[in-house]
């Protein structure tokens, strides 16, 4: 599938923009040109005739123009240079346009003729007119008792001409061992039924003995990597602000409304825009065991090494882990996992904040996402860039909106570590403020992105009095409704 040539990947720049800006259905290969159009006949010089079946497109200065399907009117005739061949097409195509195959027809019925078959070895032993057939650990044994033969007993070529039929079976025989006595006769059809037998009861203990090897893996993989040492009961000793021992952490990507939360709330998460050492330094320095630093979802390459400088430290009190690498590059800090893990289960032994898709009642100790322009998606590419074939334009992380068809508004939040990374913000919040008195939500995540410092406090005021904000929210899954 080749949506635009070849490129170094993610080799050279984890974050380079692989979404080929002119394009992004199947562009194929390229096998020749158009020479004339005559009607809706197009006359194609190419490379190698093309079979009934095969799909082409037509290109024109990286611009799709036209398409076709090779059919038996289709012919074709030899040249010094190639091939001219004829063919119906859809669109407008034109004489110099490219020709590109995007489905080889006889390739994919040879790939679709190809059974992928696992090799076996069995083992065939008669023992008083038993015949016992084994594979690795699976025995299986005849319920008839074969007759002594009179002549034509069974020898070692019989059957392994019986059991080298697997037919539609996923296996094929590797090897065979047969030790028999060479006095027992059975008809074929008996043979082939024990066969058949066999190789479907050898199904079923492969695929028994995967599934407990998979349980078997699942209880011995430790959770180690999650249950970071220090990190158990980290929000404890937290102070409490408001009745009923509730707990508040506030989101921002704004470094003075993060300072200045440190003094209205219990903890406060800082997503920054630029995650630069100094300033990151200087906010945490300010927060102190408040402060928890929120680490992207997507994180790649050198970004690593900028988030591992920064977390060496010692003012950053704890973060909170969206992604897995999280947990290796923070385990000396306080942990707390993020909605980006989408943790759904409120059981799961790890301070937490819970899927915005946990549509349950028993929200257990765990941080709930109650307010919030959740990111619907992170772009491990830069949209400005696709738009702009590529190339950067220099936009200083200017956040930016894209409007859907039905003129709903999504904020792009751009962020930058190494490389530049965007977020596209849920047009409608997330509003679950009056539910956390009914739901004896204790702790409650506020996700202040994009917000100032007075529409935050405004979402904070309408905790502290059980009301509501007037704007046009969502409820989620709080009362299982899409997002």
């Amino acid at each position: 599938y080749n949506r635009g040539d070849y490129c170094t990947g993610y080799i050279n720049n984890p974050t380079e923009p692989l979404i080929y800006p002119y394009f992004q259905g199947h562009k194929g290969l390229n096998v020749g040109k158009v020479v004339s159009i005559n009607g809706k006949i197009a006359q194609l010089l190419i490379k190698k005739p093309l079979n009934v079946g095969d799909g082409i497109k037509f290109f024109r200065n990286n611009t799709e123009v036209g398409n076709a399907q090779i059919d038996k009117s289709s012919h074709f005739k030899p040249t010094k240079n190639g091939f001219i061949q004829y063919t119906s097409f859809l669109g407008e195509v034109k004489a110099g346009d490219d020709v590109n195959v995007t489905t080889d027809s006889v390739l994919a019925e040879n790939i679709l003729s190809k059974l992928r078959k696992m090799p076996i070895d069995i083992s065939i032993t008669i023992s008083n007119g038993v015949i016992t057939a084994k594979f690795d650990d699976f025995e299986f044994s005849s319920s008839q008792i074969l007759q002594t033969a009179i002549n034509n007993a069974l020898d070692f070529d019989d059957l392994k001409a019986i059991f080298s039929k697997t037919g539609d079976t996923k296996f094929e025989l590797h090897s065979f061992f047969a030790d028999i006595d060479g006095k027992y006769f059975a008809p074929k059809s008996l043979l082939n039924e024990f066969r058949r037998s066999f190789y479907q009861k050898i199904r079923e203990y492969i695929l028994d003995k995967y599934a407990k090897d998979q349980e078997i893996t699942l209880k011995n993989q430790s959770l180690g990597v999650l249950k970071v040492k220090n990190n158990s009961n980290c929000f404890n000793n937290s102070t409490i602000i408001h009745q009923d021992d509730e707990i508040i952490m506030v989101q921002t990507d704004d470094p003075s409304i993060a300072i200045k939360l440190a003094d209205i709330v219990d903890f406060v998460a800082y997503l920054p825009q630029i995650y630069d050492i100094n300033e990151i330094d200087y906010v945490f320095e300010k927060l102190k065991a408040k402060g928890f630093l929120s680490l992207p979802i997507i994180a790649r390459g050198e970004d690593i090494n900028v988030l591992r400088t920064i977390l060496q430290n010692k003012h950053v009190y704890g973060v909170i882990a969206n992604n897995l690498y999280g947990f290796e590059l923070a385990k000396d800090k306080k942990i707390l996992a993020g909605y980006g893990l989408n943790i759904i289960n409120p059981e799961f032994p790890i301070e937490k904040i819970m899927s915005i898709e946990y549509d349950g009642r028993d929200y257990g100790n765990n941080f709930v996402y109650c307010y919030g322009n959740f990111p619907a998606m992170t772009f491990s590419h830069c949209p400005n860039k696709t738009t702009n074939g590529g190339k950067c334009i220099s936009c200083g992380l200017k956040n930016n909106e894209i409007t859907d068809e039905n003129g709903n508004k999504f904020k792009l939040r751009y962020y930058k570590l190494n490389y530049c990374y965007s977020q596209m913000l849920n047009s409608c919040p997330i509003n679950a403020l009056k539910l956390i008195k009914t739901r004896k939500i204790k702790r409650i995540f506020i996700d202040a992105i994009d917000k100032t410092l007075d529409q935050t406090l405004e979402i904070l005021y309408a905790i502290k009095t059980n009301t509501n904000i007037n704007e046009n929210s969502t409820s989620g899954y709080f009362n299982k409704k899409l997002v």
